[in-house]
């Protein structure tokens, strides 16, 4: 997921967006006469950057139609942002988890944006409560067969 966590960032990336396509646009024309070479590097970073905004859309809508049963954790590493995904899959915005769990909406801001690194582990498994995580255990591979 990129970096959408809520429905005003939502709005914000749809907006730059239109704003990128539309600079892109007027860009094609190259109405600054710059030389082919510059003008080719502007359109890429234009495409790239419109590209990034496109898959974080993308995913932030894919989040919000999917099921619990589609998200699966294949290591600690993806907590932090298996719990962002699973609010938004729940369908829960930053607001209401924090009010189930007597937060203020902006802790729970705070907890996403920096992927929970300062959260406690107690804090951690709460917010999976809050969140009714069902976490299933998995078998362990051994690592140091040859």
């Amino acid at each position: 997921m990129g970096e959408i966590f809520n429905e005003r960032q939502y709005r914000i990336t749809k907006s730059w967006l239109r704003k990128f396509e539309q600079n892109l646009g007027e860009a094609k024309t190259n109405p600054d006469g710059l030389s082919p070479r510059m003008h080719r590097a502007i359109l890429e970073s234009l495409q790239s950057q419109i590209d990034d905004f496109k898959r974080e859309l993308a995913e932030y809508e894919t989040l919000k139609v999917s099921s619990p049963e589609e998200l699966t954790l294949k290591s600690l590493e993806e907590l932090p942002m298996m719990l962002v995904k699973m609010r938004i899959v729940r369908g829960l915005t930053q607001r209401e988890l924090a009010e189930r769990m007597n937060l203020k909406e902006q802790q729970i801001q705070r907890y996403e944006v920096e992927r929970y690194h300062n959260a406690s582990y107690q804090r951690i498994l709460e917010v999976a409560q809050a969140l009714n995580v069902d976490v299933k255990p998995v078998a362990m591979r051994d690592t140091n067969q040859h």
